[in-house]
């Protein structure tokens, strides 16, 4: 049984077939890539992954069960699957770790103390883990050129934290 699995996915916009049939299976521990031109359907298709939109036709399998179905508990999914996109969903009134432990204290009601107590260890799972440590290591040590907050952060270095916000919710 596929980890992911999409089967024949449809989604049209004011008539205009954005996705047509779009199947997909990803077994555990496989690596995928959505490429194509802008307009092409790639945001829709995670979209509809997500559960963020649904789609006009078509399924979508988590092992096995189908997101769309009542008894699907998204919360859990959401959990274990999820993405970074390239509009940052980051807050420019709060700090790095704030934006981090949002989603854990926000959706998942974990205390903030417990939220936030180790929140830099998903880093070590990262491929780009050197910027993030230096970055936060510079931050932690009160470095003049390190900021807490996102706005005075590169696109890298705000792509790094939300993975760790992703990552942090998956461990949790």
């Amino acid at each position: 049984m596929a980890l992911l699995e999409l089967k024949e996915i449809s989604k049209e916009y004011s008539g205009k077939k954005v996705l047509d049939t779009v199947s997909l299976k990803i077994q555990s521990g496989d690596m995928k890539v959505v490429m194509g031109p802008s307009g092409c359907g790639k945001t829709t298709l995670l979209r509809c992954l997500l559960r963020l939109e649904e789609p006009d036709y078509g399924d979508i399998y988590f092992h096995g069960r189908n997101i769309y179905d009542k008894e699907f508990t998204i919360l859990e999914f959401r959990k274990k699957v999820g993405c970074v996109f390239q509009n940052y969903a980051l807050y420019r009134h709060l700090n790095v770790m704030d934006n981090i432990t949002l989603a854990l204290c926000k959706v998942f009601g974990m205390p903030g103390q417990l939220a936030g107590r180790k929140p830099y260890m998903s880093y070590k799972n990262l491929i780009w883990s050197r910027i993030a440590r230096n970055t936060l290591r510079n931050y932690r040590a009160g470095s003049n050129s390190a900021s807490p907050w996102p706005v005075q952060w590169s696109p890298t270095q705000n792509s790094l934290f939300l993975m760790s916000r992703r990552l942090r919710l998956i461990r949790s």
